[in-house]
């Protein structure tokens, strides 16, 4: 068994924890700032905006705390496996694995809040689970196919393709919803109304930022609403993903390389698609227009088409 190590997603671990870190100091420069200011008119610290710093400085220690017990680098050898991060190190033994679960959906508990995240699942015969999180790790494919070769471990939820198996032609369907009647389309166009008034009824006395401000907010929120407008199109061999409004957007999947695909929704987040490759290399995209009976339709249709499909949007189609 060869040796491998597990390789830190830099954009998890380094670039989303340091931009967090700094914009929460700088939060608490502001506020220290401020309530410096007040105290030079005579007003006591402790009635000034020095409090509002507290929350802010317990947040900064929390999220340090979070990330570094939550960042662990995996070494798996021929005897066991290593997990090293700040606090310590620990070595387990193969002997000690009840069962490793190469795909899992799981809960990340995140300042009292739980998201559903994508994971490779190790269980002690203790009962300990070690829980290695997909989005931190940017070789987690490499390490999946690893797990899936062994053959001296109870391996579960690996999946597999079913290329050949043989189908029934279709029709090409669509699976599209209408972006400026949903939920995102209505508050987009509220939104780019009330800053077009804004612009109307303020030019003679508009600044510079607040002409930034006025046409830049539109663009993001659109931005941001269309990376979750994606629609389907689905044909014998390809599932094709498209974008309702970066029309430019197009990702073409084949089926006969897919191993499985989650239908799911995270924490206040719009209904999603994910999708896992034969090489367990991962893509997923999300729908706020597309209604119910549409994920429905998709669902039905790729489980006879022979592609597997695991529902948590509806919990009514699984095996």
């Amino acid at each position: 068994m060869r040796k491998l190590q597990s390789q830190f997603s830099i954009k998890q671990v380094i670039i989303t924890p340091i931009v967090l870190i700094l914009v929460v100091i700088f939060l608490c420069s502001i506020l220290t700032f401020t309530a410096l200011e007040m105290t030079k008119d005579g007003t006591s610290l402790h009635k000034t905006l020095i409090w509002v710093v507290l929350p802010f400085i317990l947040l900064l220690i929390w999220t340090i705390r979070y990330y570094l017990k939550t960042f662990k680098r995996y070494t798996f050898l021929n005897k066991g496996f290593e997990v090293v991060n700040v606090f310590g190190k620990e070595f387990h033994s193969w002997k000690t694995v009840k069962q490793i679960s190469v795909i899992e959906n799981s809960y990340e508990k995140i300042l009292g809040q739980y998201l559903k995240e994508d994971l490779l699942s190790i269980q002690l015969r203790d009962g300990k689970l070690l829980n290695m999180y997909s989005k931190y790790y940017k070789n987690m494919p490499e390490i999946r196919r690893y797990f899936n070769a062994m053959s001296e471990l109870e391996i579960i939820n690996a999946y597999t393709n079913s290329s050949n198996t043989v189908h029934q032609p279709f029709k090409k369907k669509t699976y599209k919803g209408s972006f400026i009647c949903s939920f995102n389309g209505i508050m987009a166009l509220f939104l780019i109304a009330l800053c077009g008034l804004m612009l109307l009824t303020k030019w003679s006395s508009m600044t510079l930022i607040g002409f930034i401000f006025l046409l830049g907010l539109p663009i993001f929120i659109l931005s941001v609403f269309g990376f979750q407008s994606y629609y389907f199109q689905l044909n014998q061999k390809f599932l094709v993903i498209r974008n309702q409004l970066f029309i430019h957007l197009k990702h073409q999947i084949d089926l006969e390389k897919v191993n499985v695909i989650y239908f799911e929704q995270k924490f206040k987040k719009e209904s999603s698609i994910r999708i896992i490759n034969d090489d367990y290399s991962m893509v997923s995209f999300q729908s706020s227009t597309l209604k119910n009976k549409q994920w429905k339709s998709l669902i039905i249709t790729l489980k006879e088409r022979g592609i597997q499909v695991v529902d948590e949007l509806f919990y009514e189609y699984n095996e």
